[in-house]
């Protein structure tokens, strides 16, 4: 994270295709325009981050990443 900027989850009661749409397209009225966009491994993002900065690639969380691939064995090696 070089920003710091809030995130789409703090900001809206939702957590949807929906508001990360809203979300995405507040960013864009602000005038960014970013490079890259990081999100966790929620489906909602792909098409939208497309859709609204079709310029951008979208990455996702290592974090995010390492946490589902750690459940995935829990629940299947426990």
């Amino acid at each position: 994270v070089y920003t710091y900027d809030l995130l789409h989850i703090a900001l809206y009661p939702e957590n949807n295709q929906d508001s990360a749409k809203a979300f995405l397209l507040a960013v864009r009225a602000k005038g960014y325009h970013p490079a890259a966009i990081v999100t966790d491994l929620r489906q909602d993002y792909g098409a939208t981050i497309t859709q609204v900065f079709p310029d951008a690639e979208h990455h996702e969380c290592i974090f995010h990443a390492l946490q589902n691939v750690h459940k995935h064995f829990q629940s299947h090696l426990l």
